[in-house]
């Protein structure tokens, strides 16, 4: 998901409060989720490598299940 708008709109607002919403949840029913601020990366291949890199990163963390499609982005 992304949340696109200009400067000043609430977008940084709408984010933490999803997060304080799914951090609420369950763990069972807890999405994952994987901060990415692509302003810090610069030219498309490193945009696209850095993205799937966060997601590596991230995903063996939260599941066995997880782990496995980690491990593809290796």
């Amino acid at each position: 998901m992304a949340i696109h708008g200009p400067w000043g709109s609430g977008k940084s607002t709408l984010l933490n409060f999803v997060k304080h919403e799914i951090a609420a949840l369950l763990p069972a029913q807890r999405a994952v989720v994987i901060d990415f601020n692509p302003w810090w990366f610069e030219g498309q291949q490193n945009l696209a490598a850095q993205f799937l890199a966060q997601f590596s990163a991230r995903l063996p963390r939260e599941s066995e299940a997880l782990r496995a499609i980690g491990d593809l982005y290796r």
